[in-house]
Protein backbone atom coordinates (compact mmCIF):
# COMPACT_ATOMS: atom_id res chain seq x y z
CA UNK A 1 0.00 0.00 0.00
CA UNK A 2 1.19 3.60 -0.60
CA UNK A 3 1.71 6.06 1.92
CA UNK A 4 -1.69 8.35 -0.11
CA UNK A 5 -3.44 5.28 0.71
CA UNK A 6 -2.60 4.71 4.08
CA UNK A 7 -3.40 7.99 4.82
CA UNK A 8 -6.66 7.95 2.64
CA UNK A 9 -8.15 4.80 4.38
CA UNK A 10 -7.15 6.02 8.31
CA UNK A 11 -8.35 9.25 7.68
CA UNK A 12 -11.97 7.14 6.14
CA UNK A 13 -11.99 5.09 9.23
CA UNK A 14 -11.83 8.64 11.73
CA UNK A 15 -14.83 9.93 9.63
CA UNK A 16 -16.60 6.79 9.79
CA UNK A 17 -16.32 6.72 13.59
CA UNK A 18 -17.16 8.98 16.06
CA UNK A 19 -14.51 8.00 18.53
CA UNK A 20 -11.84 4.82 19.15
CA UNK A 21 -10.86 2.54 15.52
CA UNK A 22 -8.47 0.84 14.93
CA UNK A 23 -5.56 -0.01 11.72
CA UNK A 24 -3.36 -2.51 10.80
CA UNK A 25 -1.57 -3.12 7.36
CA UNK A 26 1.34 -3.01 5.72
CA UNK A 27 2.62 0.66 4.27
CA UNK A 28 5.72 0.14 2.03
CA UNK A 29 6.87 -2.63 2.99
CA UNK A 30 6.22 -1.54 6.78
CA UNK A 31 4.15 -3.09 9.56
CA UNK A 32 1.60 -0.16 10.54
CA UNK A 33 -0.55 -0.83 13.77
CA UNK A 34 -2.90 1.55 15.61
CA UNK A 35 -5.04 2.84 18.02
CA UNK A 36 -6.73 6.37 17.66
CA UNK A 37 -9.26 8.32 18.87
CA UNK A 38 -10.51 10.83 16.19
CA UNK A 39 -7.52 12.69 15.71
CA UNK A 40 -5.47 11.39 18.53
CA UNK A 41 -3.00 8.91 17.83
CA UNK A 42 -2.97 7.17 20.87
CA UNK A 43 -0.81 4.73 19.66
CA UNK A 44 1.25 3.54 16.40
CA UNK A 45 3.56 0.91 15.94
CA UNK A 46 5.62 1.17 12.66
CA UNK A 47 8.18 -1.80 12.43
CA UNK A 48 7.67 -2.60 16.43
CA UNK A 49 8.72 0.77 17.38
CA UNK A 50 6.29 3.31 19.24
CA UNK A 51 4.90 6.28 18.21
CA UNK A 52 1.67 8.71 19.93
CA UNK A 53 0.79 12.03 18.13
CA UNK A 54 -0.70 15.33 20.63
CA UNK A 55 -4.13 15.47 21.16
CA UNK A 56 -7.00 17.65 19.42
CA UNK A 57 -4.56 17.91 16.37
CA UNK A 58 -6.47 19.70 13.35
CA UNK A 59 -6.73 16.76 10.23
CA UNK A 60 -4.49 18.68 8.32
CA UNK A 61 -2.13 18.08 10.65
CA UNK A 62 -3.57 14.53 11.68
CA UNK A 63 -2.35 13.80 8.21
CA UNK A 64 0.72 15.20 8.35
CA UNK A 65 1.37 13.32 11.49
CA UNK A 66 0.46 10.15 9.41
CA UNK A 67 2.72 10.74 6.43
CA UNK A 68 5.57 11.21 8.50
CA UNK A 69 5.35 8.12 10.40
CA UNK A 70 6.02 6.08 7.18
Amino acid sequence: MTTSQFIHDVNQKRRDHNGWYTWKGTVKGKQVELKAYKTWIQVAYVNGIRHSSPMDITVYRFKQFLENLI
